[in-house]
């Protein structure tokens, strides 16, 4: 506990998510370990990389429940990830225009206004 108090003591704490796959669900993972367990919700800049920005926006724009709905429930669906389709395994058009923009909509104003960098 002593380390997570000096964390929120430090005045700029930078959050970083790799890409690739399982590392993207592992950083959902502890994001949400970050702000169920530890009330860490403001990190002075937030840093994203292939699929972990989309779990940032939603840190960003405190959508915490849309994270664990998003990884558990929308993104391991046959829409999202189907072996069949060889040259597009993963459909990111889905991720973005059916879940970030219909589903589970990311507030784009809360996270323009957001003070994390």
């Amino acid at each position: 506990m002593r380390f997570i108090n000096k964390i929120k003591n430090m005045k700029k704490v930078a959050i970083v998510g790799s890409g690739g796959g399982m590392s993207c669900a592992y950083f959902a993972g502890a994001i949400l370990a970050l702000v169920r367990e530890l009330n860490f919700t403001k990190p002075y800049l937030a840093i994203g990389s292939s699929g972990s920005t989309g779990t940032l926006a939603y840190y960003v724009s405190e959508q915490y429940d849309s994270i664990e709905h998003i990884w558990s429930n929308l993104l391991s669906s046959k829409e999202f990830i189907s072996l069949i389709r060889i040259n597009k395994i993963m459909d990111i058009d889905y991720l973005i225009d059916e879940v970030f923009k219909k589903q589970d909509i990311l507030d784009v104003d809360k996270l323009k206004s957001s003070k994390i960098k």
